[in-house]
């Protein structure tokens, strides 16, 4: 996969946790290539690709990340894993995918389609992505926690 492909996933990253969650501390730690289907973290969020673009982004974090980092962005501390905990982790992964795919779009991968972001929560969870893409691994480090994203993608 090439990194033209994975960067703008970082940068929308990195722009929406600093705008939204004022974190200040963002790091990019290590870079995996496996097919591995077990999530990073306990939580994680999950949208998919099609068009110009096809494959599946996730971003998976501890339960502390998320606390802290949807207690920023919400203005109200986190203590319990409801539905609006869920919709917020889907909301983050939604906003991501949709700069992402703007700044591929003005790249030259017009049409990229969104799908509707699905949470997973749990310890283990696996996310199946199809064996024939290329699967990233992407870890972070910020100042309210670690948090992974996987970019299975594959570009016209």
């Amino acid at each position: 996969m090439k990194v033209e492909y994975i960067n703008p996933f970082i940068l929308a990253t990195k722009n929406l946790m600093s705008t939204m969650a004022g974190i200040r501390k963002f790091e990019r730690k290590q870079l995996t290539a496996d097919q591995v289907h077990e999530a990073a973290y306990d939580l994680s969020g999950v949208i998919g690709l099609t068009g110009g673009a096809a494959g599946t982004i996730v971003i998976s974090f501890t339960n502390e990340t998320a606390a802290a980092i949807l207690s920023a962005v919400l203005g109200e501390k986190i203590t319990e894993f409801d539905e609006m905990v869920r919709d917020s982790v889907g909301e983050i992964i939604n906003i991501i995918a949709g700069s992402a795919c703007s700044i591929l779009s003005g790249n030259g991968l017009p049409n990229i389609n969104r799908s509707i972001p699905n949470v997973i929560m749990g310890r283990g969870h696996k996310i199946n992505t199809p064996s024939n893409l290329p699967n990233m691994k992407i870890y972070f480090a910020t100042d309210l926690g670690d948090f992974a994203m996987q970019v299975s993608l594959m570009c016209e």
